[in-house]
């Protein structure tokens, strides 16, 4: 029966005790390996300790390397063990890539043989797409990927735009950390706008709902802060609606939206506000009475 984890931070290991610790590895299996900081005197000797860990447990669910250097030439060796454990959800490669290893070409890896990945972490590990868009690409294919760890890397505008379009195709991720990478404001906006089209309250109940982009200082409205998206696409109506208030322009826009349909749609609408205002009436000055009051006024 396989243990839970197998577990040894901060701790340096010698070849000679990696030699040791082989003979026990064999002997019981394991759900979970975390090696983390090292400091191993042979980045390849770590590397092939790890192979053989996978290896000797092919069952492995969780796999965590943290702040361990892997070179150019053990980098290929490492991700086809990785890809060959098919029960593996959640993989933390974390500050292993240096400057002479692209980590573009491990995130590939990782994606192009691991369907059942749900979480993985790969902040800090010089990753340059070079204009590829095998990421996006992946996103917009609604895997079951729920939550990926992409700080402090080299990704750029392009790379967030290529992004927020996968997110039109995608609802399982549910966070995407970005922080400390080159995007500046016009990423950003391309981002905001996946999560929160405001053009028109189609566009906005369009977007997407599950997918909390983080670290990169978008508003709170941009944000999808809970759960459910019924609940997220909700808050965003509610946004609009309260927005245009301010402007008494309500019913301008419903009508400009909706056309003749706009009338007939009127208790639809009433119903939708009251339901929309249960999530967002906290985070906006303009309260449901006011915006009741002029939908009734003005149409």
């Amino acid at each position: 029966e396989a243990s839970d984890v197998f577990s040894i931070s901060n701790v340096q290991l010698p070849s000679v005790v990696l030699d040791m610790l082989v003979p026990a590895i064999q002997e019981k299996s394991f759900k979970a390996l975390e090696l983390c900081r090292n400091a191993f005197v042979n980045d390849s000797d770590g590397v092939q300790f790890a192979i053989k860990f996978i290896q000797n447990n092919p069952s492995l669910d969780k796999f965590k390397w943290d702040g361990n250097p892997i070179d150019s030439e053990n980098v290929d060796d490492l991700a086809v063990a990785v890809n060959y454990l098919p029960s593996l959800n959640e993989i933390s490669l974390d500050n292993c890539c240096g400057n002479n290893v692209n980590g573009y070409n491990l995130l590939q890896s990782l994606l192009s043989r691991n369907n059942n990945l749900v979480t993985i972490d790969l902040d800090s590990n010089n990753i340059r797409t070079m204009g590829g868009t095998y990421l996006s690409d992946f996103l917009a294919l609604n895997p079951p990927l729920q939550v990926l760890h992409l700080e402090n890397n080299h990704l750029n505008d392009s790379d967030a735009a290529f992004i927020a379009n996968s997110l039109n195709q995608n609802t399982n991720l549910s966070s995407i950390f970005l922080g400390g990478n080159e995007i500046t404001d016009i990423g950003c906006n391309a981002l905001r706008n996946a999560t929160f089209d405001s053009g028109s309250l189609n566009s906005a109940a369009d977007s997407n709902h599950t997918c909390s982009i983080n670290k990169i200082g978008l508003d709170g409205d941009a944000y999808n802060l809970f759960a459910e998206s019924k609940l997220n696409r909700a808050g965003k109506i509610y946004s609009i609606l309260s927005s245009r208030n301010t402007q008494g322009s309500n019913v301008y826009h419903l009508n400009l939206e909706l056309g003749d349909a706009s009338l007939k749609i009127v208790p639809l609408v009433l119903d939708c506000l009251a339901h929309c205002s249960i999530i967002g009436r906290s985070a906006h000055r303009r309260g449901t009475l006011s915006i009741f009051y002029e939908v009734l006024r003005s149409w």
